[in-house]
């Protein structure tokens, strides 16, 4: 058994990757909550002063650093003072530095899987949407914040009809819905007239804030000539003082959507909300929210992917199998791992050729859930006001 603590496994793995590192050495420098270094103790290494400059601090930590992950930090390579006594308060701020160091570092730790939760059973929704209810019994709850629910339909072959296959009319309020397509194509229409087509590829980014009723169909061309059909929709919580702003709505082609290279030839990134490595996802919302698809070329490539601090991270196996999380838990298609809010990165391997990943995190909106239905307010006075409004064609349900 590994009795090391967190911090040492992350700093073991920091120390094996030099671009990584070296990148968190120059944070931590500029950072606050670590001041420049004082180092009497260098001037006496046998080194050319350039490697003296402004890059002494930087040089201290990374010695503090392998003596750390050694268990040496008492060695006189940690702290050398070579007998000399003035020498000692300098070693004793650089290692106090070290330890307000290792709490900074320590929120860049590895995300441990809190709970991965197994294929679930498919259920059909509506006549045209056969889905894997992927948040099964953690739906609507806080431990997905500010995700709601997740249906997953994997890919079906449909045959030919002159029948519309889908769900008609229905309503929505105070939260959005986010429709992916991959094989095969889903219509929309809603009452304040917008229509559209989602391809292969595309995103529909639907925010229902106040009221909106809307219908969803296998398209006409699609239901004509039968196929394979793939797609997603996940449902995403607004904070009370969005609930009832007026709808939005955003069609997001794949032209749009932009796609990024892993190091390594790893695979890519596309990135539908959110950001990686400075490229942004086209999608607007409410509150911070990454949304990425993850193709891993080969088995065995990996990637780390990184987030904001404090965001609650959810991983989905869309196809293949993976490693993932601080700890290398395995999961099968199908299969979700919630990792919550603590650390930032995410390591993620194949463990299958062609692997691809839906990535899921945001900041959390801290607030009750009230859901029934189509509803998802925060008292259960509102979700009854949204029962009457709608009933009464009112607030935001009015028919045009």
């Amino acid at each position: 058994m590994n009795s090391d603590s967190p911090m040492k496994s992350f700093l073991r793995v920091l120390l094996r990757s030099p671009g990584f590192l070296l990148e968190v050495l120059l944070t931590i420098e500029k950072s606050a909550w670590l001041t420049p270094i004082e180092s009497p103790w260098l001037k006496h290494l046998d080194k050319p002063p350039q490697l003296m400059g402004k890059s002494s601090a930087s040089l201290h930590l990374l010695l503090l650093l392998l003596c750390f992950v050694s268990g040496s930090r008492r060695y006189m390579f940690c702290c050398p003072t070579f007998g000399r006594p003035e020498l000692d308060s300098g070693c004793k701020s650089a290692s106090s530095q070290v330890d307000s160091a290792e709490q900074g570092l320590a929120a860049m730790a590895a995300k441990k899987v809190k709970e991965v939760m197994l294929k679930p059973r498919r259920h059909w929704v509506g006549d045209g949407f056969h889905v894997y209810p992927v948040f099964a019994h953690k739906a609507f709850t806080q431990d997905l914040s500010p995700f709601l629910m997740f249906d997953y339909g994997s890919p079906e072959h449909f045959p030919p009809t002159k029948q519309q296959l889908g769900v008609g009319k229905h309503p929505h309020r105070g939260f959005e819905t986010v429709t992916i397509a991959w094989q095969g194509e889903v219509e929309h229409g809603d009452h304040l007239g917008n229509k559209d087509v989602i391809h292969p590829g595309d995103v529909q980014w639907m925010s229902a804030a106040k009221g909106i009723v809307h219908e969803e169909y296998h398209s006409r061309e699609f239901a004509k000539t039968g196929g394979m059909f793939e797609m997603a929709q996940f449902w995403i919580n607004l904070p009370a003082k969005h609930k009832m702003d007026p709808p939005r709505y955003q069609p997001i082609s794949k032209e749009s959507i932009a796609v990024v290279d892993l190091p390594k030839g790893a695979g890519t990134v596309r990135v539908i909300a959110g950001s990686y490595e400075g490229v942004t996802g086209p999608a607007m919302t409410f509150t911070p929210i990454d949304m990425w698809e993850v193709l891993l070329q080969k088995a065995e490539s990996s990637a780390e992917l990184m987030f904001p601090e404090g965001h609650n991270t959810i991983v989905f196996v869309k196809r293949g199998k993976a490693s993932v999380g601080g700890q290398g838990d395995i999961l099968n298609e199908q299969d979700v791992a919630l990792l919550g809010k603590v650390g930032r990165t995410v390591p993620v391997r194949a463990l299958a050729d062609g692997t691809e990943l839906l990535i899921l995190s945001g900041e959390p909106i801290e607030e009750p859930i009230a859901f029934q239905g189509p509803f998802v307010m925060n008292t259960r006075e509102e979700l009854m006001q949204a029962q009457v409004d709608y009933s009464r064609g009112q607030n935001g349900f009015e028919l045009r």
